[in-house]
């Protein structure tokens, strides 16, 4: 039986689980020829920090912005 992980976190935290973006400014060997220039399936052609916080403010303030951008689409 599949149970997705909407389901699963569902049941294991009593209500809707978010993943925050951010971004560690870190390259992708996917992307920067290290292993290949294409990317892979999990990003799109922007790549995976498109929806993250801007790279110049600390993990903190990262999670702080993301927090706050996904409880105003709860309203």
């Amino acid at each position: 039986m599949y149970r997705s992980a909407n389901d699963y976190y569902f049941e294991k935290f009593g209500c809707k689980v978010y993943k925050l973006s951010i971004d560690g400014g870190f390259t992708c060997p996917n992307r920067d020829g290290t292993l290949g220039t294409d990317g892979c399936i999990f990003c799109s052609a922007q790549g995976s920090g498109e929806f993250a916080e801007k790279v110049n403010t600390t993990v903190a303030q990262q999670l702080e912005c993301a927090k706050a951008r996904v409880a105003a689409k709860q309203k």
